[in-house]
Order: structure tokens, then C-alpha cells, then sequence
């Protein structure tokens, strides 16, 4: 590999497997580009002594200790501590709601509702939505399968998968459902798409969980005379509204 920092890939399987704990992923990473440094000591691309048994061990391995030595004891816990907010800037539950006059939107991809207060306490100051659209992924990946590099610390796995990555199911949507009382609901951010197979492992069929509890969903809210539908590839939606201005609340 020509490219310096395109080393690390090749050590990314140790870090995935099961024995991941026997490796040090700073001393793998470091040790993968540390004999490149050479080129950007002297500035120059025709140094070879890195590369060479000698190299290893008079300029390879004092290199990488000194790197991790600064990196564990003057860089990390400062980094971590400066990121937003002081802790890890995850905002995978954010919601948007979007003010249009007085028609608004609601837009909760991978909201779980697992304290209805909270959604009621802004229901009072929001009101009724017109439309929402809600994440019935509900399965979801367990903390640790996005956010696990970032961690300092290992997590017991029943705390690991207490946070997953998870939307609601039906009972839980249709908390939100009874508390917005929309006029139309879409279920959305599915990761059904076949493009999006790419960057996940999701594979749904018929009796996957979150087509059951998304098509559960669905069947309930049109009973109930509402327009619902589980969106997949792309949709237009068209609104007749006299508007005043636009307003969008995070």
C-alpha cells in the first residue's frame, strides 16, 4: 500500500474477532504505519532503513513505544474530555419537528419512547402533528457494533445490548401515535433499500421483526381512518398550504 494511513486496514480483522482483547489496537495501528515515519523525518521517499530487520528494532519499535507513550499519556484523556458536551457526541436519537405556518412535520427515525412523559412534556408544547414519520428498525445493533472504538472502557454485554441501536416496535409507535395524534404516519429509515446493504448487514424478509411490527403498525393506524404506509426507495409528498414562513425546531 503506497498511502501511509491505508496501512491500518490490514489489522481492522484482529480488532473485529474474538480474541480482540489479546491485541493492543493503538499498537497495531502505530506498528502498521510507524516505518513510514522515516519518509517524513528526512523528507524523503528513498530512505529504506525502516523497512529493513535492522530498522526494526533501532527505529521501528523506540518510534512506536515514544508515539503510544504520548498518545495514552497527554493526548487521549484530554481528547476525550474536550469532545461536545464533554462525552461522546452521539446523536442518533435526535428528532426534528418542521414548522410550516401552522402544519408540522415530525420526524423521529430512531426514537424508542421508553418514558411516555417525556414525549407528552413536548406534545404540550408542540400540540398535534400533522404528519410523522418514525424508525421501526427495532431490532437494532447493539451499542457497541457502531460506537465500540470510541469507548474507553469495555461494556458488560447485558449493558451492550440494553442500548441498541434500536426504533420502536408497534406498541411502542403507536405510543407516539396516541400522543401526536397525526394525520398521517410513514415509517421510515428502514434500511430496506438494496444499496444500503452495503454499509449493513440488514437483510429483511417477510418475518423479519421490523417488517411484522412496522406492517402491525401500518394496519392499525388505517383502521383507525389514518393514511400509513412503510416508505421504501423514494416518495414525493405534495402539500397545498399557505405558509407564512418556515421554521425548523431540533
Amino acid at each position: 500500500m503506497p498511502f501511509t494511513f491505508s496501512h491500518p486496514a490490514i489489522i481492522l480483522p484482529f480488532l473485529k474477532s474474538r480474541k480482540k482483547n489479546l491485541f493492543s489496537a493503538t499498537g497495531l495501528i502505530v506498528g502498521s504505519i510507524i516505518p513510514d515515519f522515516e519518509y517524513f523525518l528526512t523528507l524523503s521517499v528513498e530512505r529504506r532503513f525502516g523497512h529493513t530487520i535492522n530498522g526494526i528494532f533501532y527505529f521501528d519499535l523506540p518510534c512506536a513505544l515514544f508515539i503510544c507513550f504520548i498518545f495514552h499519556g497527554l493526548i487521549k484523556k484530554p481528547l476525550l474530555n474536550n469532545l461536545p458536551l464533554s462525552d461522546l457526541n452521539i446523536l442518533t436519537k435526535t428528532c426534528h419537528l418542521v414548522k410550516i405556518g401552522d402544519f408540522k412535520l415530525i420526524f423521529l427515525a430512531d426514537s424508542r419512547i421508553v418514558e411516555p412523559a417525556l414525549y407528552q412534556h413536548i406534545h404540550k408544547h408542540i400540540g398535534d402533528v400533522d404528519v410523522l414519520f418514525i424508525g421501526m428498525e427495532c431490532d437494532g445493533a447493539p451499542l457497541t457494533w457502531l460506537y465500540g472504538p470510541l469507548l474507553t472502557k469495555k461494556l458488560p454485554r447485558d449493558m451492550d445490548g440494553s442500548r441498541r441501536l434500536a426504533g420502536s416496535d408497534c406498541a411502542k409507535g403507536m405510543s407516539l401515535v396516541d400522543i401526536f395524534n397525526p394525520k398521517e404516519i410513514y415509517v421510515y429509515a428502514m434500511g430496506q433499500e438494496p444499496w444500503v446493504e452495503f454499509i449493513s448487514s440488514i437483510k429483511y424478509t417477510e418475518e423479519s421483526n421490523p417488517i411484522v411490527q412496522s406492517n402491525k403498525l401500518v394496519d392499525i393506524c388505517r383502521e383507525r381512518g389514518m393514511i400509513a404506509e412503510r416508505l421504501y426507495g423514494e416518495k414525493e409528498l405534495l402539500y397545498e398550504k399557505n405558509a407564512r414562513r418556515a421554521e425548523i425546531v431540533q
